[in-house]
């Protein structure tokens, strides 16, 4: 992932050692074709009332860059400020005490360009605003803990144009769409290059 920003190692350092992830707008997913559903973000769960708040000011400017919520013992959800400029930048949301999704800011423009959703603690699906346009460009889903498809949309037309299929975490064939009609018209093998990669 070359085009995201140093930025970016900070956040998923964070998100990684579970210093959460980001509430701001959600990256719009274009125009898609057979694609699992998965229950919306409960964004709810970072609404004030009615829970428990608890507040950290880190670099000590008078605003707080980690906000805490609970309802009785339950986490519900938590923002960091990664930057200091007041807008959190990686939200972790809660249900039925286990992590539901993740969203990040990775350039701090106040977008969400990483979504992470997650089913009994386990990544099910990941979308990514590569080139930072508001615009979901790749979606990968997950099974087991490994991924089993790449979807993107490679020329920012809103319609997918590439896929990857694995087995097993292996990359296993890739899809093109070179007419424009949304599908793939052939599928190949990765070459060693591609696998040595990922």
């Amino acid at each position: 992932m070359a085009e995201l920003r140093s930025p970016v190692l900070v956040a998923l350092l964070l998100a990684a050692a579970g210093g959460s992830g980001c509430g701001t707008t959600a990256a719009g997913a274009g125009s898609r074709s057979s694609v699992p559903h998965y229950a919306p973000i409960n964004r709810s769960a970072c609404q004030e009332q009615g829970k428990t708040v608890r507040r950290l000011d880190v670099n000590h400017d008078g605003k707080p860059d980690v906000v805490e919520l609970f309802v009785g013992s339950q986490q519900t959800c938590k923002t960091v400020d990664l930057n200091f400029d007041g807008r959190p930048d990686l939200t972790r949301y809660w249900a039925q005490g286990q992590v539901a999704a993740e969203e990040m800011d990775l350039d701090f423009d106040g977008k969400v360009d990483l979504t992470n959703v997650l089913e009994q603690g386990r990544l099910v699906r990941q979308d990514l605003d590569t080139n930072y346009d508001g615009q979901t460009d790749i979606w990968r889903y997950y099974r087991n803990g490994k991924v089993e498809r790449l979807e993107r949309d490679s020329d920012g037309k809103g319609q997918l144009d590439y896929w990857e299929e694995y087995t097993d975490g292996k990359l296993a064939r890739v899809g093109r769409d070179t007419k424009g009609d949304g599908r793939p018209d052939h599928w190949e093998k990765p070459s060693p290059a591609s696998q040595a990669r990922r």
